[in-house]
């Protein structure tokens, strides 16, 4: 009779170990490892953004500035992998460096190609610069979250109605996955 009970129990356990796990959490998405790619790990990547000077080349009065937009996977002569960036009002501000096929991956497949990012860039004396944050992991509901927030966020800043140490502090814990 106890060699049935250890049986039964090692058959739930085992069906559990298989079946089971649900680590679904209200801010993430699920990752398929079907293909030979790998996803990045969730949370918040970090880029250079590059072309900048030509995208932004001419554009008055602008040194420094916060922005809001997405990021969006193209193909172009130069990188087959291309991660293009763009701001709120659809203006390209450039690319991430050449070579990030996992990130082209990863947005490619959990998003459909296209995702929420956020950065800043600036112009040093006619040198453009600036980075991008890719968030990877979230679900679309905190995405919009992230945005519609972020956006104000973002304007508050740029108008100078809030200091760098309490726009970074805000945006932290707004994107915590």
């Amino acid at each position: 009779m106890w060699y049935i009970i250890v049986l039964v129990v090692f058959g739930i356990l085992y069906y559990l170990s298989k079946f089971g796990k649900n680590e679904t959490t209200s801010n993430k998405v699920s990752q398929s490892n079907s293909s030979s790619y790998k996803f990045l790990k969730d949370g918040i990547h970090t880029y250079e953004i590059t072309g900048i000077q030509h995208y932004l080349e001419g554009k008055p009065n602008m040194e420094y500035r916060n922005f809001i937009g997405h990021v969006s996977t193209e193909y172009n002569q130069y990188d087959k992998n291309a991660i293009a960036v763009y701001d709120t009002d659809y203006d390209q501000i450039g690319f991430t460096p050449k070579g990030h096929q996992r990130a082209h991956h990863t947005i490619s497949k959990m998003y459909g190609g296209k995702v929420l990012c956020w950065g800043n860039v600036k112009n040093n004396n006619g040198f453009w610069s600036g980075y991008v944050n890719i968030p990877v992991g979230y679900n679309f509901e905190k995405l919009e979250e992230i945005y519609d927030k972020g956006i104000i966020l973002v304007k508050a800043k740029n108008n100078g109605d809030l200091s760098i140490h309490k726009f970074e502090s805000i945006f932290a814990k707004l994107t915590e996955l």
